[in-house]
């Protein structure tokens, strides 16, 4: 069973959850922010207890679904370039004499 819990802040600026009641290190938590957007993410440590019924405890947690915008490859690994123009930066596919210079150290 998951408990419920919303995103925060965190004082090291880093993002946890708050939840309803006492949490133990290892439960997993279904993180849902106001738009809707869900997560699991397990609790690795409690920042803040709650002193209360009904009040809320702090936990730092760890996503346990890797996050589909971020990936550990870098974009010449995935044959992709940054461009930064007037216009702002994007990202495009590398052409054949770029992939040909990646590898030409």
């Amino acid at each position: 069973m998951t408990t419920n819990a919303t995103p925060a802040k965190l004082s090291d600026g880093s993002w946890g959850a708050r939840t309803l009641g006492n949490p133990s290190i290892g439960d997993v938590l279904t993180i849902t922010t106001s738009g809707g957007k869900s997560w699991k993410a397990k609790v690795v440590s409690i920042l803040r207890a709650a002193r209360s019924p009904g009040d809320y405890a702090t936990v730092a947690t760890q996503s346990l679904v890797p996050n589909p915008g971020r990936s550990d490859q870098s974009l010449a690994d995935r044959g992709l370039v940054r461009v930064n123009s007037r216009r702002g930066s994007y990202i495009r596919k590398m052409d054949a004499q770029e992939r040909f210079d990646e590898f030409d150290m």
